[in-house]
């Protein structure tokens, strides 16, 4: 008999082994615990399967005193986590509900969970999502795992909590008996938009390639690039104090990424497969996981791992790695290296982190011994320690996958999750993409976190035809998706004829959808209104949302314009209205707390967070695109919108310095405060001066 001693009823994370006994094996399978993964703690319950024809069950039974019933049934659900070491194709496991007694088993719901994957995947599904009626007052009394294949699967983190929200479902556990949310829930359409990406997306036969677009897709890139930093300079030019000030702002986020990037302790662990331990993940809406450093909760969640390590490893990846920073690096530092002033020259290729300088030293003294180093040494240094900084962001991309970020997984829940991973793996995928498509070996990664990125980033509503659900898009979609979706068409690889059409066909796609998603919402929707103020919650927000979302928008159109893709006219004119609304609205930089939204905050003089999306509104790119792109930022011409930015930037006014010095890496949603945007603004104003 099974006893209350076991914890049957409590989360069952097998770290009392002892809660082995509250399930039972029938069919020839075997369960065991075991220390090969876990989810959380150091251990989990195997389950396998090695044999053919009578179905294999892993039954667990909850002490009497423990039934489900009553408002917990009818508000409550399972959560649990899966692991699998290899892919399952076509293979499913049947979870059956079981109620009644021991003597008389009553069946009050089932549902079906999809093997095809690798590495954990969290299940979070409602009784009333499985359980057709709950009349009678039945109690949930055990639970039924069934297998009609050989298979291996370890569970963890079973648990049976009294309140169940915001689940999402995914290609694990698709759509069951109800319709858990409409399509106004923006956060909950991963699958829909999957599905829909099956049944809508256009044939490649269908496509003609275009050489015009195929060079369009470099100049957006190549302006995506100098974005984050102008190509042409390099971290020594010392001719703006306030690139130099956002310098050191980056420079201490990225020591503090490599700070936390140690403190996870990543390290080789399983049975078979050996991969990439690390603290547990978990999703926004889990109760689990912080998204700071804990001494005392080794639990995190993915948008920690995201957010402040991967994302600032990934920019000092990019940042060093340039050719012109490794040769000004190389002729600079060689010199301090042999000079007594070599502790400066490692803080400057290394960082503040002991364990970085090592890296360097070590390998620089490997090859050349003692000083004096040679610019050779030195650049093989380099070459070497920007190879282990790719390491470890490749490191770090396994193990979020391991954790269950993959295509077709919703980790639980969905929602609002892109807003907390989405900017730091997507610029990350972005910073990678020279180095993920330089070696074919790379090519199946570089595929699957493509595929990853579509399905985080519904990318399949870019595929309607002929017209859209309906008009506009939400603001937290503006501020991340709209940049993220170009993002994906970017890293896409274009190196045969099937891929460069695939590749010009998401850009035709994501182009419609952009115009669309600027254009006029005459209802309750976000974002831009027929006056053109902006919404967000069905109400006007003037300090917060709308200003970030025609933030992103404006980066848009400065990186489309001039292209086969560009935005279309009244697309331009909406955003352009929305923004003069924005400004005409608040005192210079600052909202009227009375019109702020969810934020009101007049002290926030939200318009200098967003002056660089004035400057890009007021750039035209007129002319023949160049082949191949002109290297750094090119602002060719200007539209007769300058005033409005011109009115803004104001450097001498301390609420703008401020921003202008402000280079801190947090992405959150979106991270907007690049060293390029700061040459962009410079050059609209210089050649503003030449009228």
């Amino acid at each position: 008999m099974i006893s209350v001693d076991h914890d049957c009823h409590r989360t069952l994370d097998f770290e009392n082994t002892d809660q082995r006994k509250c399930f039972k094996v029938h069919g020839g399978s075997k369960r065991k615990v075991s220390d090969c993964v876990a989810k959380n703690g150091t251990y989990s319950l195997k389950w396998q399967y090695n044999s053919v024809g009578t179905p294999a069950t892993l039954n667990y039974s909850r002490p009497s005193a423990f039934a489900i019933e009553g408002k917990s049934l009818r508000t409550g659900g399972i959560k649990i986590w899966l692991y699998k070491e290899t892919r399952s194709i076509g293979r499913k496991m049947e979870i059956n509900l079981i109620g009644g007694n021991r003597n008389a088993r009553v069946l009050l719901g089932s549902f079906e969970v999809s093997l095809e994957f690798t590495g954990w995947r969290a299940v979070w599904v409602s009784y009333k999502e499985c359980i057709a009626s709950l009349s009678g007052n039945p109690r949930l009394t055990a639970v039924s795992f069934v297998l009609h294949h050989m298979d291996t699967i370890y569970i963890d983190l079973l648990r049976f909590v009294d309140h169940l929200s915001f689940q999402s479902r995914d290609k694990i556990v698709p759509p069951l008996r109800i319709q858990l949310y409409t399509k106004m829930h923006s956060f909950q359409q991963s699958y829909r938009w999957s599905e829909f990406t099956q049944n809508n997306i256009i044939d490649l036969s269908q496509i003609a390639m275009s050489a015009s677009k195929n060079l369009s897709l470099h100049h957006i890139e190549s302006r995506l690039r100098n974005f984050y930093f102008n190509e042409t300079r390099t971290s020594y030019d010392n001719d703006s104090y306030y690139l130099m000030e956002r310098w050191k702002s980056i420079d201490k986020s990225i020591d503090k990424a490599n700070r936390e990037y140690d403190r996870l302790g990543l390290h080789l662990r399983g049975c078979r497969p050996v991969v990439l331990r690390g603290p547990p993940l978990f999703c926004r809406r889990s109760e689990m996981g912080t998204r700071a450093y804990s001494s005392t909760d080794p639990k995190r969640k993915f948008s920690f791992v995201m957010d402040k390590i991967m994302f600032p490893l990934a920019l000092e990846f990019h940042l060093k790695s340039r050719q012109s920073e490794l040769n000004e690096t190389v002729k600079r530092e060689t010199l301090r290296l042999n000079s007594a002033n070599s502790a400066q020259a490692l803080k400057k290729i290394c960082g503040s982190r002991r364990n970085r300088k090592k890296e360097f030293e070590d390998y620089l003294t490997g090859i050349a011994g003692t000083p004096p180093y040679t610019e050779l040494h030195v650049r093989r240094s380099l070459d070497y320690i920007n190879k282990v900084r790719l390491q470890r962001i490749i490191n770090l991309l396994d193990y979020v996958e391991d954790q269950g970020w993959a295509d077709g997984s919703a980790i639980g829940s969905l929602d609002h999750e892109i807003n907390r991973d989405g900017a730091g793996f997507m610029h990350t995928l972005f910073f990678l993409k020279e180095s993920l498509h330089a070696h074919q070996t790379n090519k199946s990664t570089l595929s699957k976190l493509i595929n990853t990125a579509k399905w985080y980033n519904d990318f399949g509503e870019v595929y309607q035809t002929p017209r859209f659900e309906y008009s506009g898009t939400t603001a937290d979609i503006m501020i991340t998706i709209m940049l993220f979706r170009l993002m994906i068409v970017l890293i896409m690889p274009s190196g045969t004829v099937d891929e460069i059409k695939a590749r010009q066909r998401d850009m035709d796609s994501l182009k419609e959808w952009m115009n669309n998603a600027l254009t006029i919402n005459k209802a309750f929707g976000g974002v831009i209104k027929p006056d053109y103020t902006g919404f967000h919650h069905m109400a006007f927000y003037g300090s917060a949302y709308i200003p970030q979302a025609l933030h992103t928008a404006a980066l848009v159109q400065y990186l489309l314009e001039g292209t086969d893709f560009e935005l279309s006219p009244t697309a331009k004119r909406n955003l352009q209205e929305g923004l003069k609304a924005l400004r005409l609205i608040a005192v210079k930089y600052s909202t009227p707390s009375s019109v702020g939204g969810r934020f009101p905050d007049f002290s926030k003089a939200v318009l200098a967070q967003i002056l660089p999306a004035y400057a890009y509104i007021s750039i035209s790119q007129p002319g023949t695109l160049h082949t191949p792109p002109t290297p750094g930022i090119t602002v060719s011409d200007l539209t007769g919108e300058t005033k409005m930015f011109l009115r803004l930037y104001q450097p001498s006014d301390a609420t703008v310095e401020k921003y202008l010095t402000e280079g801190n890496i947090h992405a959150g949603k979106t991270y907007m405060n690049t060293l390029g945007s700061v040459d962009i603004m410079k050059s609209v104003s210089l050649l503003d001066e030449l009228y």
